[in-house]
């Protein structure tokens, strides 16, 4: 009999430019081994699933009370039908509803959160930051002192939730993100062809940015970077993918930079088309002031492409020595701008890049981490 797991996901939507299409690919793969009860918080489109037959999308979502009560229902219906573990990802409410009925019925709550830095705001007449507080702060705090299990990306950001809330090191599970090599494979693409199709000349060197327009992402440092890399390489032209509160304001710096010749700005591109953009990239650069475990290095690093990135969150932990040469301090422009340099200058320095990140890269593939969810939330009894 397969072992059974309800999972609730936050977001469903095939055209998504965020991380959770990995997490689709993730759970047909997972409920080939697995009967997976899915539950969806927001859907856009009717979801389509491989392997996986009971699915709900929540129908109660802005008014919170309402929402929370329909979360206990499903869940209570769930938990009458034998179903005993509860994996929710990133969700503070559904983990914090799944948390006490576990505690009432039994069971087990895993909850996924990955993140480096807590934005913390201040009790204030501000309906901005009240509902910030309502809808994410004290939910977070309360969901990580009721959970069962933390479930985190790397060991350093396990221990940072032991150091900022006290969670016991016991409650922690180390669980990497994956990725699909089959889907990140340079193999699949004509990089030339791509380049043709994309708009792009064959002898333009391309640096990739792909994320979030916000400044806890690095994007208030893109002009500058792209400054001080084009003085110093002539041809080079930066792709900038995503959008996000900071956009207009970078499109406005860019402009009055007189950098718009350097820089394309393509908005959102979704998740199952980012492929192209990586194709085409001879550098990918990951400027953030906050991350977690980011799946930009994964995917750059399966798709062949050197990077430079900030000293945030677990990126140290799934990199190489030698990938660490080109991690720098966050806001150190200068340094960061020097080794996208460097890496545009020298073709052998790329290649070993690129060779240490294939093989860096298959500690993440999607069976292995399918085998690490095994041993650590389908079987994480047997191991205590």
């Amino acid at each position: 009999m397969k072992p059974r797991l309800c999972y609730i996901l936050p977001k469903y939507d095939l055209n998504t430019e965020e991380h959770f299409y990995h997490n689709y690919q993730f759970l047909e793969e997972l409920a080939k081994e697995v009967e997976v009860f899915l539950f969806i918080e927001r859907c856009v489109g009717k979801p389509e699933f491989k392997n996986i037959s009971w699915i709900y999308k929540q129908r109660f979502i802005r008014f919170i009370p309402v929402r929370m009560i329909e979360i206990a229902l499903l869940m209570s219906y769930l938990r009458l039908k034998g179903v005993g573990r509860f994996y929710v990802h990133y969700s503070y409410f559904g983990a914090l509803v799944c948390s006490f009925l576990c505690k009432l019925t039994g069971g087990k709550v895993y909850y996924w959160h990955c993140v480096s830095i807590i934005y913390k705001t201040r009790w204030r007449l501000n309906l901005q930051d009240l509902l910030h507080k309502i809808k994410a702060e004290i939910p977070l705090k309360l969901t990580l002192k009721i959970v069962g299990h933390l479930v985190t990306g790397t060991q350093s950001l396990g221990d940072f939730y032991h150091q900022t809330f006290g969670i016991s090191k016991k409650k922690i599970i180390i669980l990497p993100n994956e990725i699909d090599l089959n889907r990140f494979n340079p193999k699949n693409y004509d990089r030339k062809q791509m380049r043709e199709r994309l708009g792009f000349k064959e002898d333009e060197r391309i640096v990739l940015f792909v994320h979030r327009i916000a400044e806890r992402k690095g994007a208030h440092y893109i002009p500058e970077i792209v400054r001080q890399v084009a003085n110093a390489i002539p041809d080079v032209k930066f792709v900038i993918a995503g959008e996000g509160p900071y956009f207009e304001t970078l499109k406005k710096r860019i402009s009055s930079d007189g950098l718009d010749s350097r820089v394309v700005l393509l908005g959102w591109v979704p998740n199952r088309r980012i492929m192209e953009l990586y194709a085409v990239a001879d550098v990918f650069m990951m400027p953030s002031e906050e991350e977690g475990f980011p799946r930009v290095l994964l995917e750059s690093m399966a798709m062949g492409v050197p990077f430079v990135a900030t000293d945030v969150g677990g990126v140290r932990d799934i990199c190489t020595d030698y990938q660490k040469e080109f991690i720098v301090r966050v806001g150190d422009n200068s340094n960061f701008s020097k080794k996208v340099i460097t890496l545009l200058r020298f073709g052998e320095i790329r290649s070993r890049f690129r060779e240490e990140g294939f093989r860096q890269v298959q500690e993440f593939s999607l069976e292995t981490i399918k085998g690490v969810f095994h041993q650590g939330i389908l079987h994480e009894r047997e191991n205590q």
